[in-house]
């Protein structure tokens, strides 16, 4: 459990300085005076009506201090998403105070953020380990097409392929109707629509992989003599 070691305030009573035992410097910004006192393990305080900002100091490094005191004065009170234009998303945050809004923006953010046409502004000497300091009321955030294919994007390095290839023909082997005996419905085989889909998927992967490849033409055939059997008894 972590205790409080030290618990200052400036003259006007607005920004309080926090000291924990774990080496954390926290400090809370208040929107109107407020008097606060503490004991080991708890903060009392008078009757207030107000904002209180509570802010942990990066790696409690007072050069951080200064740019924290400079946005303490606006907060977010709500937040909406708007999906207007292809493969974009854009935040608008609502804020009340005064000044610009920081907040913090993860990697992800970062990459995706189209910074010159929402005009934030990214302050990379604000860091909280992965994350960095942004501000800013809206965020557009784009990310690039990707394409729908069967193909690999790199292609298949000719050193994997045979192992691609026995793998798949065992899990299509494995799905072999003519190997069950039961004459129930799909041969007990497509009773579960996910194993008739997986059924499929290995025909099709092994026929786009292996197009032109005389050694899987026989693991083809059957696999599909096998699926077309399936339908003529179902009808």
């Amino acid at each position: 459990m972590h205790f409080i070691l030290s618990l200052s305030s400036n003259n006007s009573l607005t920004k309080h300085t926090l000291q924990l035992n774990n080496g954390q410097t926290w400090l809370i910004h208040t929107s109107s005076p407020i008097s606060l006192n503490h004991s080991l393990f708890e903060i009392a305080s008078t009757e207030f009506s107000g904002i209180i900002r509570i802010t942990v100091l990066p790696d409690s490094d007072p050069k951080y201090e200064v740019i924290l005191n400079r946005f303490c004065s606006c907060y977010l009170v709500s937040r909406d998403a708007a999906f207007t234009k292809p493969l974009c998303v854009e935040y608008k945050w609502e804020k009340k105070g005064w000044g610009e809004l920081l907040m913090l923006a993860h990697l992800l953010h970062l990459q995706l953020l189209n910074d010159s046409d929402c005009g934030v502004t990214v302050l990379h000497d604000l860091k909280y380990r992965s994350i960095d300091g942004l501000v800013g009321d809206s965020w557009l955030l784009k990310t690039n097409p990707v394409s729908v294919t069967w193909h690999s994007t790199g292609g298949i390095r000719e050193e994997f392929q045979e192992d691609i290839f026995s793998t798949l023909s065992e899990d299509v082997d494995g799905l072999n109707p003519l190997g069950i005996t039961t004459t129930s419905f799909g041969f007990g085989v497509y009773n579960n629509h996910y194993n008739l889909g997986y059924f499929l998927y290995g025909i099709a992967m092994l026929a786009k992989i292996g197009e032109g490849s005389t050694s899987l033409k026989p693991i083809l055939f059957t696999c599909s003599r096998s699926h077309e059997l399936q339908k003529k008894i179902e009808l």
